[in-house]
């Protein structure tokens, strides 16, 4: 008897999970996070806070030259529409064209910029705790290398 109990509790409790489960919208187990995107060029360094969740992302110029304003930039990655905020007049600028906001888009900009390159592995190396895998971009047929990236070990 209490068995058959048992089973009936566990039956109406695993089709109330299921039902919760799929009634929950699924951006509620899309990825969100921030970083310091942080870049190293020989005139100046430049820190950018990104901002992501699911498809959109926002980035802002925290340090460094400011020969563009360090105005928010948001990008949905699923159309490529990325908008340029200016808080202090209360405008935007909406732009379809990547090649255009590459000023203000570091990451745009990386693309595009790597895009011919090679990339090698180039070890490991530790960041404040944190173990981070190297990469070195190279123009085909030279030696030197044009950019090394950091980026983290997937644990």
């Amino acid at each position: 008897m209490k068995n058959k109990m048992f089973f009936k509790v566990f039956g109406v409790l695993l089709v109330a999970i299921a039902v919760v489960f799929f009634l929950v919208p699924v951006p509620a187990f899309s990825a969100e996070f921030s970083a310091d995107l942080v870049i190293t060029a020989p005139d100046s360094n430049y820190t950018f806070k990104l901002y992501v969740k699911d498809t959109m992302y926002r980035l802002e110029k925290v340090k460094g030259g400011m020969k563009c304003p360090p105005f928010p930039t948001i990008v949905n990655r699923n159309t490529g529409l990325t908008w340029g905020l200016n808080p202090q007049v209360r405008q935007y600028v909406e732009e379809t064209d990547p090649v255009k906001t590459m000023m203000m888009n570091p990451l745009v900009a990386w693309e595009f910029m790597r895009k011919d390159m090679k990339a090698t592995p180039a070890g490991e190396e530790m960041v404040e705790g944190y173990s981070c895998q190297l990469v070195e971009y190279r123009v085909p047929g030279e030696s030197r290398v044009s950019s090394r990236v950091m980026g983290l070990t997937q644990s």
